[in-house]
């Protein structure tokens, strides 16, 4: 366990907390002339996994310790501190002033907080490339997804006057120029931070080269140190987009950036991918890599709209549409009767809103009549079809019609933000175990782990054959003593917290930071116990490795038992305030 990596997937504060608690368990662990930490060679991250890593990485490159920047994490997760400082941001115009061709939008009003943190501190990736080849860390990778391929973009950092492998800055079609890496190295922590973690529907995609610049970093010099490729699959001509926004049609070489998650949330591919480029250059490769997750195999079974049973068609778009035109027919006769001895005072109220009815009615049938000229002059298929067919939506009742629209909405919100994700994940888990080479040296460290739900999922042999959980073995269940009921209670209690970036009152209440936190710690006790007892009885890698130093092993072992019976006891036993 000379070459660790890690990665850490997205989820929140969940998610960053979690990560802390694995990196706290490593730290306290001792292994040779240090701490396991000290063995930690990469770290891969996506959106809230990413705090996490930033602001470790950073810390140790400015010489601060590992007490120093845990206080900073702990502190950035009490309460809803961050929500405050983003709004306060977003309504003050100076701050905007500041930072002129940033949008001026929530996810720039988190990376602007980001960038004010005491973490991170205005810092840029330079700070990364002058400093991480003089600490424990090789290299880092921080995952979000680009809007024009629909693939991971990767912010990675790199040694100044070494030789070791550089993973781009970017993908393969949009990345920095080896010859303007120095352009990337002004990029804030902050807004790679942001745009690491603007999961959609949250926020808005972060734009590039716009939101990037700052007074040291220009829009020109951003576009000029990139490589724009097309995919060569894109299909030619101007794309089927129903909303064009022309503006950003100008942009130069502009693209849009969301949360990694979309791509990878466990950031287990940059892992993999650093793995290669060592094994391509003759270093050490990776002989343990530990996978934080605080996401599970299914999602929750959420509830669904129910269209409406009844046969009435009842009110429809097409009879508003008609009121609206009767509405407006009324002004001109409103118009004559003031004339004459009817008028009534009263019906001084009903000039203004036939004038609203009909100025409406005309803007609705304007903006049909401009759409049906723009299907055809741009020959959009959708639009073409929606124009000749949308008629039979407006005789749809409302009822009928708004249960139609949520359903959609549901389920493409359930679509985006759970059930894609969990593909995803089957995925890249798929790939590492299939992986003879990668299986024996990877560790899921999952926050459900030690959970009730877990401990009752591993009895039912079903799931476990369908889901292919790791139970333990004969030899684990000889050598670990069962959790303990505060343990799991513990753990199921940080499995339950939400993905958001804030501890809202209740969770401050509940201690829910404390227990995420501890939960990552324990987790990551057992988990490593379970690979030691395993490479005992199969030598693999160890056997593989010459440096491989049993009596170290052993040791290993005996902290960690001596470790996972104290936090049967007490599971919050290594919990800094």
């Amino acid at each position: 366990m000379n070459n660790i990596a890690l990665a850490f997937s997205g989820g929140g504060f969940r998610a960053a907390a979690f990560s802390l608690g694995t990196l706290s368990y490593l730290n306290g662990l001792r292994h040779g002339d240090g701490s396991l930490l000290d063995k930690v060679r990469f770290i891969g991250s996506t959106s809230g996994g990413s705090i996490t890593n930033l602001a470790y990485a950073a810390g140790i490159c400015d010489g601060k310790n590992f007490d120093q920047i845990y206080q900073q994490l702990f502190k950035i997760f009490e309460g809803d501190e961050l929500m405050a400082k983003v709004f306060k941001i977003l309504a003050d115009d100076n701050v905007w002033k500041q930072r002129p061709q940033k949008s001026r939008n929530l996810i720039n009003a988190f990376s602007i907080a980001y960038d004010d943190s005491d973490i991170l501190d205005g810092k840029t990736m330079e700070l990364y490339s002058r400093r991480i080849a003089g600490t424990h860390l090789e290299e880092i990778t921080v995952n979000a997804t680009e809007f024009s391929n629909g693939i991971s973009f990767r912010f990675q950092t790199r040694q100044d006057n070494t030789n070791f492998p550089k993973g781009r800055v970017g993908n393969n079609y949009i990345y920095f120029n080896r010859s303007d890496l120095a352009v990337a190295d002004q990029l804030k922590l902050g807004d790679i931070l942001a745009c690491s973690s603007c999961f959609p529907g949250g926020f808005e995609p972060f734009l590039f080269p716009d939101d990037f610049s700052h007074k040291n970093l220009g829009i020109e010099e951003l576009s000029d140190a990139i490589t724009f490729k097309t995919n060569p699959f894109s299909v030619p001509g101007e794309p089927n987009d129903l909303l064009v926004d022309e503006e950003f049609k100008e942009l130069s070489k502009g693209f849009g950036l969301m949360d990694g998650g979309i791509a990878d949330n466990q950031a287990i591919d940059s892992v993999v991918l650093a793995h290669k480029r060592r094994f391509r250059a003759g270093l050490p490769i990776f002989d343990l890599i530990i996978a934080t997750d605080v996401t599970s195999y299914f999602m929750d079974g959420y509830t669904l709209p129910v269209a409406p049973k009844s046969k009435k068609n009842g009110s429809s778009l097409r009879s508003l549409n008609n009121i609206l035109l009767v509405a407006g027919l009324i002004l001109p006769l409103l118009v004559i009767t003031s004339f004459t001895s009817l008028w009534r005072s009263w019906m001084y109220l009903l000039v203004p809103l036939t004038l609203a009815a009909g100025f409406i009615w005309l803007w609705l049938e304007g903006a049909i009549s401009k759409a049906r000229s723009s299907a055809e002059s741009t020959k959009s298929t959708w639009l073409i079809v929606s124009l000749k067919y949308g008629k039979y939506f407006t005789g749809i009742g409302l009822k009928v019609l708004s249960q139609m629209l949520l359903a959609r909405l549901k389920s493409v919100f359930l679509l985006t933000e759970d059930i894609y994700l969990k593909q995803i994940r089957r995925h890249y888990y798929n790939m590492v175990y299939s992986d003879p080479e990668l299986s024996p040296i990877f560790i899921s460290n999952a926050i459900y782990d030690l959970s009730k739900v877990k401990q009752k999922a591993v009895q039912d042999t079903e799931v476990v054959k369908v889901l292919g959980f790791n139970s333990m073995s004969d030899d684990e269940s000889a050598e670990i003593p069962k959790p303990s009921v505060k343990l799991i209670e513990t753990a199921e209690s940080a499995r339950l917290m939400p993905t958001t970036l804030w501890f809202d009152q209740h969770h401050v209440k509940a201690q829910m930071r404390e227990a995420v936190i501890a939960t990552g710690q324990f987790t990551t006790c057992y988990n490593l116990l379970k690979h030691v007892i395993r490479l005992e009885k199969t030598g693999l890698p160890c056997a593989a490795d010459p440096a491989f130093d049993a009596s170290a092993c052993t040791a290993l072992k005996a902290q960690l038992l001596a470790d996972w019976a104290r936090f049967n006891q007490d599971p919050y036993f290594m919990i800094k305030r």
